[in-house]
């Protein structure tokens, strides 16, 4: 609740219409709060009373203005701000080069650091200088050191680079941790940057992305931490990380995209985007079995047996471990062969 003029108080609703100058502010005792004293003009020949109510109208339409211009200025100043990368993107990027170098050989064991981790309890210096001597030994409890302090620091105000230097230490030592990958996303998930998670992307080892490709995937959806919701976003950075994945040549990733794009354009009804999809999937050799089996499933339907004898053999060369899919493909296999060995 606020006061403004005669100290009534004031509570403010936009009201959008069509006829600006029918713009209000007003509700409850507002107009009451919002009306001055008004000298009424010698020229004019209206009764006082009528003089009086329009120079209030007048008084309440042009402050309604004022506020409305300052509401849009602030609303285009934030929007301007958002198209900008985040500060947290911007430091990211800054510290992931780090990754592009190989990886170092930890084969050392400091038994007297690890007995001083062992005993750790709150001091970050103390930390520190735990994780210094693990890098100098070369011992591998060095990346679970620098992620114990990315967690320690997380969470203090005014700590966002450190934590971040702290995680992007302990993927140099241990990039194939899937775990330390989920938690530099999850931190991420506050301040999601398109262009950003696709430079975090390239960096992933492509066995490790299959356990990310969910963690990526919410960064937009509404399910990460941070709870951001944007489908046009998502649907970008979805395009971005195949891009990157084709890029570098992970088929793995490129059929998983490409089956989110099926999907999608199944719901929707779009069966032929849907089939290209499948397709390129498919074209990778490295499509999950899943994924043949709704493909497969559609060519049959558009009898195309040759097509889809191929995908199921592929497939099945690597057989899925589960007994009742394994089983429906093979059974589909077989009935695409008797189609075309009867020349259909």
């Amino acid at each position: 609740m606020s006061t403004f003029g005669h100290m009534y108080p004031l509570r403010l609703e936009i009201i959008a219409v069509s006829d600006q100058e029918s713009l209000m502010i007003l509700h409850g005792s507002a107009a009451l709060s919002l009306r001055q004293p008004c000298a009424p003009s010698r020229t004019d020949e209206r009764p006082v009373a009528e003089r009086t109510r329009s120079c209030s109208s007048n008084r309440l339409k042009a402050r309604g203005m004022r506020l409305w211009d300052w509401l849009t200025r602030k609303s285009k100043t934030a929007s301007l701000r958002s198209q900008a990368p985040p500060d947290f993107a911007v430091t990211l990027v800054r510290l992931l080069p780090r990754l592009d170098h190989p990886a170092p050989v930890l084969a050392g064991v400091d038994t007297e650091a690890r007995k001083r981790f062992a005993a750790w309890r709150s001091s970050e210096k103390n930390l520190r200088g735990i994780a210094d001597q693990f890098e100098q030994a070369g011992d591998p409890q060095v990346g679970q050191a620098w992620l114990t302090l990315a967690q320690t620091v997380r969470y203090q105000s005014g700590r966002r680079d450190d934590t971040l230097d702290a995680y992007i230490r302990a993927l140099y030592y241990n990039r194939g941790d899937a775990r330390l990958w989920q938690e530099l996303l999850d931190y991420a998930s506050f301040a999601p940057h398109v262009p950003t998670l696709a430079e975090v992307f390239s960096r992933v080892p492509f066995e490790v992305r299959p356990k990310l490709w969910g963690s990526f995937e919410a960064a937009f959806s509404g399910y990460s931490r941070a709870r951001v919701e944007d489908p046009q976003k998502a649907e970008e950075l979805r395009a971005v990380l195949l891009r990157v994945a084709e890029q570098q040549g992970d088929g793995v990733s490129i059929a998983h995209f490409n089956d989110v794009q099926a999907a999608e354009a199944e719901k929707a009804g779009d069966f032929a985007a849907a089939a290209d999809a499948w397709r390129r999937a498919a074209a990778t050799g490295k499509a999950e079995a899943p994924v043949m089996d709704r493909f497969t499933i559609w060519l049959l339907k558009q009898g195309r047996y040759a097509e889809a004898a191929h995908a199921l053999r592929q497939v099945l060369a690597d057989p899925p471990q589960g007994k009742a899919l394994r089983e429906r493909l093979e059974k589909r296999l077989a009935r695409c062969e008797k189609a075309l060995a009867a020349g259909q």
